[in-house]
């Protein structure tokens, strides 16, 4: 648990006789806000990175289904293959399969 978190689960001051509403430091919720963005931020990025990943799987899957089973690989494919990190997606893979 987070400094943040656990200050402000553990340092609440009861505001009112039912116990509903407690108070806490200004800080400690600037803190945990802070906190919540940069996960925030974090999750958001990393969503980024997946679908860009899940990109270029499926055109390196889409790659190989257009070379599987043949021993003479054409120059475009073979190119396509060496730089598919960077340039293969759906269109590419179309554009292949059409030549």
């Amino acid at each position: 648990m987070s400094v943040a978190l656990e200050n402000l689960r553990n340092h609440q001051e009861q505001a009112d006789m039912d116990g509903c509403m407690v108070k806490v430091s200004r800080q400690v919720i600037e803190e945990t806000l802070a906190e919540y963005d940069q996960m925030r931020d974090e999750i958001e990025r990393l969503r980024k990175e997946r679908d860009e990943l899940y990109g270029y799987v499926n055109g390196l899957l889409g790659l190989l289904q257009l070379v599987r089973g043949r021993d003479d690989m054409p120059d475009e494919i073979s190119e396509a293959l060496r730089t598919s990190h960077r340039t293969c997606d759906a269109a590419a893979i179309r554009e292949l399969k059409a030549k």
